[in-house]
């Protein structure tokens, strides 16, 4: 289902943009 292959990977940009940001503030903090 491309349907399904779309919420996946709409999910994992998500939390790899979460991921990039909390980086971001960490590298900005020290």
């Amino acid at each position: 289902h491309p349907i399904i292959q779309s919420v996946k990977f709409v999910r994992r940009k998500e939390i790899f943009a979460k991921r990039c940001a909390q980086d971001f503030w960490y590298s900005s903090w020290f």
